[in-house]
């Protein structure tokens, strides 16, 4: 498939592919109707790992997403990844002491006001300044770093303005070796 965003999923292409692609920012093109978005449950029993597609609940709704994460049991890894529109992810990993957070891009969450409380309910400060420029991620850095991705990999990957969500998303499930299942859970 030689066509470039937008497209109904810019993942079925060669990842290469991708990579060689030029966007004009962090957000896809105004005249882009079909970024893609999902919400995906990501684990890892017996070091195998298993990328499941959340229904629409779950990418409408924070709670929703964040309860249907909770509520999978499996011994070893367990995390859900939201990609909203190209725009922003989420990575929310449920532990003992609670449910971890990152946000990929506080500016555009913070437009989208999907993810605002649950940062709030954990003592993240979303105030913006007058002299707010740019955007960065908030919450968690090390997320996943005891499966293989480390915070400063976390923060190269989510600083690149010229990726999208959904290449940033790529990036972190080649690092830690599921850009295949991700690839299969995504396919529209």
């Amino acid at each position: 498939m030689d066509t470039k965003y937008p497209q109904k999923n810019r993942l079925q292409n060669n990842y290469e592919d991708l990579r060689n692609l030029k966007p004009t920012g962090a957000n896809p093109p105004d005249d882009s109707t079909s970024a893609p978005t999902y919400a995906l449950a990501v684990a890892r029993p017996d070091n195998i790992w298993r990328v499941t597609r959340l229904s629409a609940d779950a990418w409408e709704n924070f709670a929703c997403f964040d309860k249907d994460i909770r509520s999978i049991r499996t011994e070893g890894v367990n995390f859900g990844i939201l990609n909203r529109a190209c725009e922003y992810f989420i990575i929310v990993r449920p532990g003992p002491k609670g449910t971890k957070l990152f946000v990929s891009d506080l500016d555009a969450a913070l437009d989208d006001n999907f993810v605002i409380d649950a940062l709030e309910e954990r003592g993240y400060d979303t105030e913006m300044g007058e002299d707010w420029e740019g955007s960065w991620g908030i919450g968690d850095f090390s997320i996943l770093e005891d499966i293989g991705l480390p915070e400063s990999v976390l923060s190269v990957i989510v600083d690149d303005d010229e990726s999208w969500a959904d290449d940033q998303i790529m990036e972190i499930a080649e690092t830690l070796g599921f850009d295949e299942e991700l690839e299969q859970a995504v396919e529209y």
